[in-house]
């Protein structure tokens, strides 16, 4: 189970397009999140469900969810490739609500 939804965040974070809505992938990094506070098995990337949940929670307006996505991000060590987007999220956040849409 856990792995059928890290397929999807990993085709998002490697693939420029993506057929999944915003509030799917939210929900499904979310998902893997809670489930890895547990355990993370092999081949799950956290800091690739971190940075999907983060995004994510950016498209939908979930800004007190993307805080605590990019504050773990911040503590783990991040793919290179991926770095610049971790350093620009967490500047992009700071400057929006400090609470959710709803």
């Amino acid at each position: 189970e856990m792995y059928y939804v890290y397929h999807e965040i990993h085709r998002f974070i490697n693939q420029p397009f993506t057929n999944l809505l915003p509030e799917a992938l939210f929900n499904m990094s979310r998902f893997l999140v809670l489930q890895m506070m547990n355990r993370t098995p092999k081949y799950i990337s956290k800091s690739s469900t971190l940075l999907t949940l983060a995004k994510q929670s950016t498209n939908v307006e979930a800004y007190i969810t993307a805080r605590y996505a990019y504050d773990r991000l911040q503590s783990l060590i991040v793919p290179s490739r991926l770095q610049e987007f971790v350093d620009i999220g967490v500047l992009t956040i700071r400057g929006k609500p400090l609470q959710d849409k709803e």
